[in-house]
């Protein structure tokens, strides 16, 4: 296997990532920091989203319909997040 690039961003554990089925360039991450990312794989310098929100750890994400993002927090909480694409 080839390590095709490295995104950073998260200040803790990455607890899960899921590509998009709407794009091929985009997939979304969450973290213990309480940020749930969306990324471009396009650039390099830093996500396009930050999607704030959630006060404990975030374990679980996932897309929903094309702008949704359902995320999953420790606190047994759920979250749904809308944003539209650039």
């Amino acid at each position: 296997s080839v390590l095709w690039s490295t995104y950073s961003s998260h200040n803790q554990w990455v607890s899960s990532i899921m590509w998009s089925r709407k794009s091929e360039y985009s997939f979304v991450s969450d973290s213990y920091d309480t940020l749930v990312k969306l990324w471009d794989t396009r650039s390099l310098k830093a996500s396009l989203y930050d999607l704030q929100g959630h006060e404990d750890r975030v374990l679980s994400v996932d897309w929903s319909i094309e702008q949704l993002i359902l995320s999953g927090e420790a606190d047994n909480s759920l979250k749904m997040f809308s944003f539209k694409w650039v």
